[in-house]
């Protein structure tokens, strides 16, 4: 490899690194992967992902929650029973 062959090369690895490198400081219309993407999907997949935020119950939290319901309603009416008003 001679000497212009060899600056050439480096100059071309720079060249490389820099255009590498630069693809992570943002996108724009020729290099945004979601630029093509429909609003009726973002719409969608939004809403997808706002039902997954809402936890559902397990089958024994909800067995908890109705124990705790009775018990709850148990020592509201013992303080009835005793005339007390929370």
């Amino acid at each position: 490899m001679t000497e212009e062959e060899r600056e050439d090369w480096e100059l071309e690895q720079k060249r490389l690194d820099r255009e590498w490198y630069g693809m992570d400081e943002g996108y724009d219309d020729e290099h945004n992967p979601f630029s093509g993407m429909s609003s009726e999907y973002t719409k969608r997949k939004e809403e997808e992902v706002e039902k997954k935020k809402k936890k559902k119950m397990t089958a024994r939290q909800a067995q908890h929650q109705r124990v705790r319901i009775v018990e709850l309603k148990c020592f509201n009416l013992i303080l009835k029973s005793f005339n007390f008003v929370v």
